[in-house]
């Protein structure tokens, strides 16, 4: 079937448990299916009318200084912004008001964002279906084209340490994608990420890549050329923090529930019952977005996979 045409979905609610026996990163992602019907519609692309104006240099600067001041409580600082209607109205506001001794550091993020070229896509500017992921932030940071993320897409993920059937598979499945008009998005990481990137640039197509770290971060560092050429090629880097922020390393799991909420389509690769691409099911699942998965004999961490299939994930 066609990635344009009615789907039969298995809606999922995915609860997380520690496994006692596994090293304490491991997760067993226990999954239970509840039958439901979706019908997916071809790739589209907004128009530029339907984003709201950009942000002024001023207002950034504030968004900035509200950010810093308010860094341990991102989702709380968008959802303000939201009451308050505008950036510069809860600046004014008591409770919300940024720090004075911020002022310096606020300065020296703007100047880093204008060096790296980056665009600022407020929470009054995100996409409906981006405004769904859960801990939705103040902003997103993109370098690139910015109007992608109003784009429908197909995402593909699955393991770093992917067996070459794996890459193969997600490599056909992007570029399939990208030739019937989708946009692909991915995480930019080594493995199945890489390989779908490069399968939508192979085929023509744009791609999006959501990274885990600060937008003017280049990581993975092995990627960089990989990254050069999605933006070459009219895609983008989009991250959550903004440039200069530190992270950790739960971050790069976080990034997940935009590339979930983007897809309109969803694709592992390979996962084994550990892999961070199960919290990305999870979140797909929670937002009725359809997944399929990679069929026998694709790979060997399989493990994911068939706690997904038995869920009532389909064969891609």
């Amino acid at each position: 079937m066609g990635l344009s045409g009615p789907r039969t979905l298995s809606k999922f609610r995915v609860a997380f448990r520690d496994i006692s026996a596994r090293p304490p990163r491991a997760r067993c992602f226990l999954v239970s299916g509840v039958a439901g019907v979706l019908t997916a519609f071809g790739p589209h692309r907004a128009p530029a009318s339907s984003m709201q104006p950009h942000l002024d240099d001023s207002e950034v600067r504030q968004l900035i200084a509200l950010w810093l001041t308010h860094r341990t409580r991102p989702s709380a600082l968008a959802q303000a912004m939201l009451r308050h209607g505008s950036v510069s109205s809860l600046a004014d506001a008591g409770e919300w008001r940024p720090r004075d001794d911020l002022a310096y550091e606020a300065q020296r993020v703007f100047v880093a964002l204008r060096r790296s070229a980056l665009h600022v896509v407020s929470i009054f500017e995100m996409p409906e279906r981006l405004r769904r992921a859960p801990n939705v932030p103040p902003a997103l940071f993109v370098r690139g084209d910015p109007l992608l993320l109003h784009q429908s897409a197909v995402a593909v993920v699955g393991a770093r340490r992917a067996h070459r059937s794996a890459e193969a598979w997600a490599r056909n499945v992007a570029a399939r994608a990208a030739r019937d008009g989708w946009l692909v998005v991915s995480g930019g990481a080594r493995g199945i990420d890489t390989a779908a990137h490069v399968g939508a640039l192979d085929a023509g197509g744009r791609t999006l890549a959501y990274l885990g770290v600060a937008a003017d971060r280049v990581y993975p560092r092995h990627n960089s050329r990989l990254f050069l050429r999605i933006l070459a090629n009219g895609g983008a880097l989009v991250s959550e923090h903004p440039p200069l922020a530190p992270t950790f390393k739960g971050a790069h799991a976080m990034r997940n529930r935009f590339i979930a909420a983007h897809a309109s389509h969803l694709y592992i690769a390979e996962a084994d019952i550990a892999s961070g691409s199960l919290g990305t099911a999870a979140s797909a699942a929670r937002l009725g977005v359809p997944i399929r998965v990679s069929p026998p004999g694709v790979g060997v961490r399989r493990g994911g996979l068939d706690l997904l299939l038995a869920a009532g994930a389909e064969l891609g």
